[in-house]
């Protein structure tokens, strides 16, 4: 990779823990889930899941590449362990216990539920068509999950 391109993803990987370094109680970045529902700020789960992500693949890069980042390393994979841990336990506090309820929150704010999976109100539709497939595709649910364990 050019040192233009490395130089680039530092800047957004600065940025990225600087939003963490900001946040409060739960350790969670707030922002927006997509372009389209910018209004709908809060604490979306996956956007901190692919944080997370980001991050450890520019940790993994940076090894790789012999790079020495802004911040180093050892510093960025701790970020994304904690975040990883506070993501994982805001979701633990805000699905439901009961495992045939259908309706996981996509953000640790809460919502309204909806009286449908889709169609009837925006967010349902968002959080079963865009919010947790991008959650799963992230890899940061452990994959006991889906069995309760």
């Amino acid at each position: 990779m050019v040192a233009g391109g490395l130089s680039a993803l530092d800047r957004i990987a600065e940025y990225l823990l600087r939003l963490r370094a900001a946040t409060a109680d739960d350790g969670l970045i707030g922002g927006v889930p997509e372009a389209d529902t910018r209004k709908d700020t809060g604490k979306y789960f996956h956007n901190n899941a692919w944080v997370v992500k980001g991050l450890r693949r520019w940790s993994e890069l940076c090894e790789r590449q012999q790079a020495t980042p802004t911040t180093a390393v050892s510093t960025v994979i701790k970020v994304c362990a904690a975040l990883a841990d506070d993501t994982l336990r805001a979701i633990r506090k805000t699905w439901p216990s009961d495992p045939s309820d259908w309706w996981l929150s996509p953000q640790v704010e809460p919502l309204k539920r909806p009286s449908r999976l889709t169609g009837a109100w925006d967010v349902a539709s968002y959080t079963n068509y865009r919010y947790w497939p991008e959650l799963l595709s992230s890899g940061l649910l452990p994959p006991t999950w889906p069995t309760g364990s």
